[in-house]
């Protein structure tokens, strides 16, 4: 609205402006008429004058008489009466010339150069010095009051998608207490067993990263990064062949596997949309069977949290919203016809929540219960 009033009272200033310089054309104009109207009446009433003064100089100077004209005794009377008459004419005109009406002492013709001083009239530049009142530049400044792009940086507050990043809330579990191992299901796993792991390759954000450091498993690769998700595994150069950082699907390419392990779906609780999601997973799935046709894909369930034991907890962080998930998993698995792994099956209590004892964090496993883990791979296998 100030923007507006101001251009507003600028249009006005301006149409005010160009009346103003319109009047004074056209005053300056109608000077000019006037000066060029007079001075040709003037010059006009001068030619007349003229006219009529040489009229009355032919009709008083008339020429002489033709000398073969024979003239009586009375005309000759009237003759030398006309003759002295007009030497007595002449000599009062000499000593008195004629004045014309309207002519006074001083017309004789020289006041012609005080007449046409029209230079001094019609100065026109020292009054049409119009660059001096239009300096519009410094009052059409706008940019200084329309400084919007300041407070209409809203990019900077809708950045949703970085507060849905689980990640965040999500960190490496500090693990520096250990769990009653009375809760623990048999975890001792035989060593030989892990070679089994040689040709696996694990898929997925921060918990199948630190099931690499726990787990105890050498020879298995994994493409696991924090934060990952099944939107993200597409862009992010997650794994590295041969020292050389790549996406998780170009390194898939590269080398094959005979056991690919995946699981995401942590990460993106906070998405709305449950459709959106098993969708990108579903082809994610679909991208690893093109790549690995002659692997075993399994797609590993979300494995649940303990709340009591969160740092920042979020609404969407719970259970409920897990086992949901979990079900849209199974039953896309089911479809692209790959195996579905329950891992809360051996991970939670009676009350369907992580161990109390298995997480630092309520989220990560810590070492002990990545044996479990593993454990049930292999059980499973």
């Amino acid at each position: 609205m100030v923007r507006d009033s101001q251009r507003e009272k600028w249009r006005r200033r301006r149409r005010r402006r160009k009346i103003f310089h319109y009047t004074k054309i056209v005053v300056i104009l109608l000077l000019i008429c006037g000066i060029v109207y007079g001075s040709k009446k003037f010059y006009e009433k001068e030619f007349l004058e003229n006219a009529k003064e040489e009229d009355a100089i032919e009709t008083i100077n008339p020429t002489d008489k033709p000398s073969n004209i024979s003239i009586s005794d009375d005309e000759e009377d009237e003759n030398i009466s006309e003759d002295t008459n007009r030497k007595n004419l002449d000599e009062t005109n000499d000593s008195n010339p004629i004045k014309m009406p309207g002519e006074s002492e001083a017309d004789d013709g020289i006041k012609e150069p005080e007449v046409t001083k029209e230079p001094e009239a019609i100065k026109e530049p020292e009054a049409t010095k119009e660059p001096e009142v239009t300096k519009e530049p410094e009052a059409t400044k706008e940019p200084e009051v329309t400084k919007e792009p300041e407070a209409t940086k809203e990019p900077v507050v809708t950045k949703e998608p970085e507060v849905t990043k689980t990640p965040e809330v999500t960190k490496k579990p500090e693990v520096t207490q250990k769990p009653e191992v009375t809760k623990i299901p048999d975890s001792n796993v035989d060593s030989n067993d892990d070679s089994y792991f040689d040709d696996a390759v694990f898929i997925g954000d921060s918990r199948t990263e630190g099931f690499g450091i726990y787990s105890g498993l050498k020879n298995a690769t994994f493409y696991a990064e924090k934060g990952l998700m099944v939107d993200t595994i597409l862009t992010e150069k997650v794994a590295k062949v041969d020292g050389e950082k790549m996406t998780i699907l170009k390194a898939l390419e590269k080398k094959s596997f005979k056991k690919v392990y995946i699981m995401l779906g942590v990460n993106e609780l906070g998405w709305d949309s449950d459709s959106i999601f098993i969708e990108r997973y579903t082809n994610i799935i679909k991208e690893i069977k093109e790549l690995q046709p002659q692997a075993e894909i399994y797609v590993q369930s979300i494995i649940h949290i303990n709340s009591e034991k969160l740092r920042n907890p979020q609404s969407y962080l719970n259970n409920k919203k897990i086992n949901k998930r979990n079900e849209l998993i199974k039953k896309m698995a089911e479809e692209n016809e790959v195996h579905y792994l329950d891992l809360n099956s051996v991970l939670s209590d009676s009350n369907g929540n992580l161990f109390l004892d298995a997480s630092s964090d309520g989220i990560h496993l810590n070492k002990e219960y990545c044996k479990v883990w593993k454990k049930y791979l292999i059980e499973n296998k």
